[in-house]
């Protein structure tokens, strides 16, 4: 019961997560003008691509969290032990690393910015 609760929270937690990140990013979507614009059509496949791989990441992430460290990535409710496994036995910060290249490779991917 309690791996059970633990991953239900970790899933609205995490979807929370994203909801939010996906927010910042569409509404920073005007502002591409200012940096120079958008990037070309190549970057589509490549965006979707790092996505994918990114979203892998974190899945690993939670999962490793829940299951090892019997908590959820949030730092408000993190894991009752070190985890030293899966992608934090390799990197460091990978809950950050898999964040980070979802939120830029799906702002890259989105095709043109609104005018």
């Amino acid at each position: 019961m309690s791996s059970l609760w633990t991953a239900m929270r970790a899933l609205v937690y995490t979807t929370l997560f994203v909801w939010l990140w996906g927010w910042v990013a569409l509404n920073l979507r005007p502002y591409d003008s200012r940096l120079g614009g958008a990037l070309g059509p190549w970057a589509v496949p490549l965006g979707w691509t790092v996505t994918a791989m990114g979203a892998a990441l974190a899945a690993s992430c939670v999962w490793t969290f829940i299951r090892r460290g019997q908590g959820t990535p949030a730092p408000f409710d993190a894991p009752r032990q070190v985890v030293a496994a899966g992608p934090s036995g390799s990197c460091a910060i990978p809950c950050t690393w898999a964040a980070s290249s979802c939120w830029a490779a799906s702002v890259s991917s989105s095709g043109p910015a609104p005018s």
